[in-house]
């Protein structure tokens, strides 16, 4: 028992010098996070027009379905024809206001939610063509949405589908690449998928 005592007292000293040590690097991050959010705010507006703004194009596949929800979804990308689409995805809003001002994060944001709203309408569409048995057309929308650079994984997963099934699975190569470029959380996730089915 006399000897557990003293095992006791350097645990907790170990334990309190780590819990010391974690609330210094918490808050040196703090520090750091709020200096640079504040920089971020006093950025002066830049000029957003020239950015590479996603269009749809004016022509799309003509799609001969009584399926409902594909009806949906060519609908939408009709409708989000008119407006300005932006990938920022990866970008923090700090990263955006010191890229291109706080004046322009309201505009910047909505463009961003435009382009994750056109990659899930991408990546649904192509899902239901392939269900409907309307391979080329799934191709067509799934390779828009990898060319803008979506990183919905089942957009690389069912297109990659359609490669091997068509006979083409060296293009998983292309996506791989495509993959690599993402600045998203899913990357690593997509790029195991697709290295698992090659």
């Amino acid at each position: 028992m006399r000897y557990l005592f003293p095992f006791v007292l350097i645990l907790l000293f170990i334990f309190r010098s780590a819990m010391k040590k974690s609330g210094r690097k918490q808050q040196e991050a703090d520090r750091l996070f709020w200096e640079r959010e504040s920089k971020a705010n006093s950025v002066r507006k830049q000029d957003i027009e020239h950015l590479h703004y996603i269009t749809i194009p004016e022509i799309l596949p003509a799609i001969a379905t009584d399926n409902c929800q594909i009806k949906k979804y060519l609908e939408q990308l009709e409708n989000m024809r008119d407006k300005k689409i932006l990938n920022l995805t990866g970008l923090s809003n700090t990263d955006i206001k010191m890229a291109y001002g706080a004046a322009n994060l309201p505009f910047l944001s909505e463009y961003d939610d435009n382009f994750t709203e056109l990659a899930k309408t991408l990546a649904a569409l192509g899902h239901l063509l392939i269900e409907d048995g309307l391979t080329y057309e799934a191709v067509y929308f799934l390779e828009l949405g990898i060319q803008w650079g979506s990183d919905i994984s089942s957009n690389y997963i069912d297109l990659a589908a359609l490669y091997i099934k068509n006979g083409c699975p060296d293009k998983i190569n292309g996506l791989l690449d495509k993959a690599e470029k993402l600045n998203s959380l899913s990357k690593n996730i997509i790029i195991q998928k697709l290295q698992a089915m090659m």
